[in-house]
């Protein structure tokens, strides 16, 4: 199988590549997603903290 003039290992290894990518940058969202949902969280009790202190 011959596309773009390169053969099945050089495929897959691109595919490979991609597929590495799609992980870490979903690795990534979920970590910041966690931790942005965490600051609000902190954030949200700190407030109500402050409100029961006045």
């Amino acid at each position: 199988m011959k596309i773009l003039g390169m053969g099945f290992p050089e495929v897959f290894i691109l595919i490979m590549y991609v597929f590495f990518i799609a992980i870490f940058a979903a690795v990534v969202y979920a970590v910041v997603k966690a931790a942005v949902k965490k600051a609000i969280i902190e954030a949200h009790d700190e407030i109500e903290a402050r409100g029961k202190q006045v």
